[in-house]
């Protein structure tokens, strides 16, 4: 049976207002572990620390034919630069 699921990453795991990258892989782990595969994230969602997360916990941890990821592109909206993101490779 295919699962149709989504994990968005408007909501993320905090401590001290970092992402608890820690706690965001277990999380990963266990949707993966249950059958999901497809992730949302924009660069909006936590002023551009999703994406960050994103890469640190599931495109650095898993292979490319592992999951599905949708990346909703910003509409001109200002946001304080998180560093590297999924586009600066």
């Amino acid at each position: 049976m295919e699962k149709k699921l989504g994990f968005g990453c408007m909501r993320l795991p905090m401590n001290n207002g970092e992402v608890d990258y820690n706690e965001f892989n277990k999380m990963i782990d266990y949707y993966m572990e249950q059958g999901f595969n497809y992730f949302d994230t924009a660069h909006g969602y936590h002023s551009g620390l999703s994406e960050v997360a994103i890469n640190k916990c599931l495109t650095s941890r898993h292979s490319r034919d592992e999951y599905i990821l949708a990346i909703v592109m910003p509409i001109l909206t200002p946001v304080k630069d998180p560093g590297p993101t999924l586009t600066a490779k």
